[in-house]
């Protein structure tokens, strides 16, 4: 079942909760969540926090390529493959400093 932009109030939540019990903090580094082998990209000494993926102000293009052909629908990128993305992006600017322009598609 696709939920699409209401997602994004579930992990919110989420992530408040989380923050709220002390799972996490939100000037976590994304680093830290990172599988063995991945080095998150960061903006000379500044690394991305959960706090700048949830206020859209990393510098993260919205998409990171199109759909390969043949492709079933959601099913790309895996999560491998969203996280190898981070590893090799370079960062427009200092994580923190610029909020995204999110745009919806009609």
């Amino acid at each position: 079942m696709r939920i699409g932009s209401i997602s994004k109030v579930f992990v919110t939540e989420l992530l408040a909760v989380m923050a709220a019990e002390g799972k996490v903090r939100l000037t976590d580094a994304l680093q830290q969540y990172a599988p063995a082998g991945i080095t998150v990209s960061r903006f000379g000494n500044r690394a991305i926090t959960l706090l700048d993926l949830a206020t859209h102000s990393v510098g993260l293009p919205r998409e990171i390529g199109d759909v390969p052909p043949n492709t079933i629908p959601f099913t790309w990128p895996t999560k491998q493959e969203r996280w190898s993305f981070l590893a090799g992006y370079t960062l427009p600017w200092a994580p923190g400093t610029v909020a995204a322009l999110l745009q919806c598609r009609l």
